[in-house]
């Protein structure tokens, strides 16, 4: 049985919603998934998050882009993911192809703006009946949302649409696994690149509402569910990743597309959520333990314990992640896996902290 997930503001909660494939493209074709996990919310709509990206204000009309944050905050998961899935649908309400264009259906029988199919908006609804706003249906009985509060869901309304969309991604495993909830979306892994690539171009820079290390670990977040990519986005200048750059996907080595290794998590975590430069790869990360301004290192746990934004080192110093508090930390451990939490306590192998006491200032 799923467990319960995070309600969609106060207009959908969700709790054990039955797992129907929605929305998918003219081209492409049904089929039934298995009952997924919830996951609870772990976003940063709390802490900020990306803002649009010169593309996205060029491409994404007001309007739509207006619904996309304000549904994305509500819901604890990326806007750009809704935007990118909303562009690839219907061009944010644009197209006026079959199934876009209200009052029509596309060759798989989709309609509305996020391209659901009647029986998966609300089990029991048909065709014909599309144009109808319905009242919000009982948990098991679909993915339809009243994302305006005016009392029903219809499924030609973009606020309905976009808040629908968000139910169906939070029941299938948003935001800690992305890929996994796309894919209930629309059972294609091109879709699932499309739709993560095209997002990548609709967020712009980070606004994190603190400087800290909550906004250092509220930034990692966004990645939680992402594969490790040994090498992924590397190399990167301290002033491009403090500024309005974004990470890259990258593919590899088992082939899946992802954003991090291990200590490039670590080191745009920091430039974006702190301002401040750590090093490339682990070696300078434990380095400027040393020598940086404002930096400790230790081998052993600190007097007090560990602190939430301390780097902690593993395995020869050859792995790191940040210490969140509560005994856990963020990290990217290695090919194969995924960016994910883990215990402290149980994970082997440590072999040192970095603490940077006056977070938020830079150092050369």
């Amino acid at each position: 049985m799923a467990a319960p997930a995070a309600a969609l503001g106060t207009r959908v909660a969700i709790r054990h919603p039955r797992i129907v494939v929605a929305a998918l493209l003219a081209v492409g074709a049904l089929f039934m998934l298995p009952v997924l996990a919830v996951v609870a919310a772990v976003g940063t709509s709390q802490s900020g998050d990306f803002g649009a990206s010169p593309v996205a204000l060029a491409d994404i009309p007001a309007d739509y882009l207006r619904l996309y944050q304000q549904t994305g905050a509500e819901a604890g998961i990326d806007w750009a993911i809704l935007a990118a899935v909303g562009k690839i649908e219907c061009d944010h309400g644009r197209n006026r192809d079959d199934g876009c264009r209200p009052f029509t259906a596309n060759g798989a029988g989709a309609v509305g703006p996020m391209q659901f199919l009647p029986s998966t908006w609300a089990v029991g609804h048909h065709l014909g009946e599309t144009r109808v706003s319905i009242a919000p249906v009982a948990d098991g009985q679909g993915y339809a949302a009243d994302g305006d509060a005016d009392g029903v869901a219809d499924i030609w309304n973009p606020a309905d649409a976009i808040a629908s969309a968000a139910r169906l991604l939070l029941a299938n495993g948003a935001p800690r696994d992305y890929g996994r909830a796309l894919l209930a979306y629309n059972h294609a892994a091109w879709y699932v690149d499309l739709v993560l690539q095209r997002a990548d171009s609709y967020r712009g820079a980070w606004r994190g509402a603190k400087i800290g290390a909550g906004a250092i670990g509220a930034w990692a977040k966004q990645y939680l569910g992402t594969p490790y990519v040994w090498g992924g986005n590397h190399g990167a200048a301290a002033s491009t990743m403090m500024g309005n750059e974004v990470p890259g996907l990258a593919v590899g080595r088992d082939g899946r597309r992802g954003y991090f290794d291990c200590s490039s998590l670590t080191s745009w975590s920091f430039a974006k959520g702190a301002g401040i430069y750590i090093g490339d790869t682990t070696v300078e990360q434990w380095a400027n333990g040393a020598k940086a301004a404002g930096a400790t290192r230790g081998t052993t746990i600190p007097p007090g314990g560990l602190l939430p934004g301390d780097l902690v080192f593993f395995s020869g110093w050859n792995h790191v992640g940040i210490y969140l508090g509560d005994h856990v930390f963020i990290h990217a451990p290695h090919t194969g896996s995924n960016v994910q939490i883990s215990r402290f306590s149980s994970y082997r192998g440590f072999v040192g902290w970095v603490r940077y006491a006056r977070v938020g200032r830079p150092f050369a």
